[in-house]
């Protein structure tokens, strides 16, 4: 404690002979036994707190960089309409190991002469890529032939259909970013000129 006290003492005798320097905020008293035992079990419970915290979102945090592989065969179909079936491989619906709002993946089935519904994305760019088949996607009232490898892009709000022809299947996939919502599609009328 003398340590203690002459450190003290020679703190006060400099801020004497410089009191330009030292100000009275600057003298600390040392802490005493209570303040350190209420800080280090303050520090302790703050550390409890993290690590209660960390070990919680610890699932989250190694689902979000941890690779996920899968099958597309090993994915639910939906049927959107009859000869339209859709599996969502990433976005908000898709299996809980690949769910994503930054983008959506959906595998896209058409039986012959079959289409999917008019509609379009309020804030959301599409793009397909054809993978079998052959078809004609529609935007507006505007068609395009499309085959495997065909890469189509939408931008939002323009009204697209994609068709397969009359003789073939077509699958494709849609990927939609950000991810495909409910809300963000919103299904129209085939504008004129255009097959319903």
């Amino acid at each position: 404690m003398e340590a203690v006290n002459a450190k003290v003492s020679n703190s006060r005798d400099q801020q004497e002979r410089w009191p330009e320097f030292f100000h009275d905020d600057d003298f600390h008293p040392p802490p005493s036994a209570g303040d350190i035992y209420r800080s280090s079990v303050s520090s302790i419970f703050s550390s409890m707190k993290f690590l209660a915290l960390f070990l919680a979102l610890l699932p989250t945090l190694v689902s979000a960089q941890t690779p996920v592989v899968f099958n597309c065969k090993d994915v639910t179909a939906v049927t959107v309409s009859p000869g339209v079936i859709l599996k969502e491989l990433t976005g908000r619906t898709a299996p809980e190991s690949a769910r994503s709002e930054k983008c959506s993946v959906a595998f896209f089935h058409l039986e012959p002469g079959r289409a999917s519904a008019w509609s379009y994305n309020k804030i959301a760019e599409e793009s397909f890529f054809v993978l079998k088949g052959r078809g004609k996607v529609w935007t507006g009232s505007h068609a395009q032939g499309v085959q495997p490898g065909s890469f189509i892009l939408i931008p939002p709000r323009v009204v697209r259909s994609i068709r397969a022809s009359q003789n073939d299947s077509l699958e494709f996939y849609a990927i939609t970013s950000p991810a495909w919502s409910k809300d963000d599609d919103v299904l129209t009328t085939a504008p004129v000129g255009a097959p319903k």
